[in-house]
């Protein structure tokens, strides 16, 4: 029920000026509490269910995916980085509570569902960012960079907490509909919209089909899907060339948001035990166009093939492919290859970097 795993980096970057350490892993405490790779738990209390996760997380969605849809806390420079998941289950109630970052949180949320009677489930999400940029730069245009994090430090910033609450019904085994109420300000009526959802599923042996189509839009100050896997990039990527930051468009918007989303997935049983899983989705907005892909490969006890993909209209990318092949019952090699974002050095703009990352791992299994 029970897994922890620890991790010593020692990073060494190729550029075009030579080799060197990457000693910013070693500098404040908080590097060190980033050590602990993965904390994970999956137990039951009763008729309850509880799972519990620290570490690296690649796809966050909240609820129906209205407001957070696949974002990714791994889009900069790749410090490491301790993601906190919560999940629990009650009879016919669920919830889900996610942080981007434990040591250091910029934005986080939760998700709840309940199940009153029969088919019908209602439930909300509630987004959190306390300190959203609203400016990068001050009013002559300067901004401040942080070097060793690799970021933009925002000249003002101010509260962005998205509110949804939806409503459905599963009208069968496949197929489920409902719709959801969004308000990215409460205070603001241009900030509401109204978003319809589609969800099906069909499984045939060891294969099982999923998909999903979204839709809807709302006022001036309105935004589906604003969370997406660029969301961290896209909320501070301004400098003083005057493009606004993500929550200085949404205010000074003067035209209705809309959008869609699409999500089509299969996963299929090998006889080994093990699994093959690929979910690919789109989605659509007045800001971007983003694609999603993803793929797992799990051989028990002896290899797992892990890949995190996206790409929007604005020709920005991101990916992570992670590999792990068993040598023996317990030893184990690893390697992983990225591709994030990240200040260039001594300007004020983002730059994609690449990373390759291998090691040697040592697992205990304990009874």
């Amino acid at each position: 029920d029970l897994g922890l795993g620890l991790f010593v980096p020692f990073v060494v970057t190729i550029e075009r000026a030579g080799v060197h350490n990457e000693s910013r892993l070693w500098d404040t405490p908080s590097d060190y509490a980033h050590a602990i790779r993965y904390l994970s738990y999956r137990g039951s209390f009763g008729d309850a269910r509880l799972g519990f996760r620290v570490g690296e997380t690649h796809d966050v969605t909240l609820g129906f995916g209205g407001v957070v849809r696949h974002m990714n806390p791994l889009i900069h420079m790749d410090a490491p980085c301790s993601g906190i998941v919560l999940g629990f289950t009650h009879e016919r109630l669920e919830g889900h509570v996610q942080v981007d970052d434990a040591v250091s949180p910029r934005a986080g949320g939760f998700s709840l569902t309940a199940r009153p009677w029969g088919d019908l489930f209602l439930g909300g999400t509630l987004f959190a960012d306390p300190r959203m940029p609203l400016s990068m730069t001050d009013g002559a245009g300067h901004g401040t960079v942080d070097q060793e994090l690799g970021v933009l430090e925002p000249y003002s910033v101010d509260a962005f907490v998205p509110l949804s609450l939806f409503a459905g019904y599963r009208l069968s085994e496949k197929l489920s509909v409902a719709l959801e109420g969004i308000t990215l300000d409460a205070s603001d009526r241009e900030a509401l919209g109204l978003l319809g959802h589609l969800k099906g599923r069909l499984r045939r042996g060891r294969l099982t089909l999923t998909g999903s189509l979204s839709g809807g839009g709302g006022g001036d100050h309105f935004q589906p899907f604003v969370a997406d896997s660029f969301y961290l990039l896209r909320r501070e990527a301004a400098s003083g060339s005057g493009t606004p930051t993500l929550l200085a468009a949404l205010r000074e918007s003067r035209d209705p948001g809309f959008g869609m989303a699409a999500e089509l997935g299969f996963s299929y049983s090998l006889s080994t035990g093990g699994t093959m899983e690929v979910k690919a989705s789109f989605l659509q907005n007045r800001f971007a166009e983003t694609g999603t892909l993803e793929a797992l490969l799990v051989l028990p006890g002896k290899l797992i093939l892990a890949f995190v993909g996206a790409l929007d209209s604005q020709k920005n990318g991101i990916f992570s492919f992670e590999g792990r092949i068993a040598l023996t019952d317990r030893w184990f090699l690893w390697g992983r290859a990225k591709r994030l974002f990240a200040i260039s050095p001594g300007n004020d703009y983002y730059e994609s970097r690449h990373q390759i990352l291998a090691g040697i791992g040592y697992r205990q299994r304990s009874d």
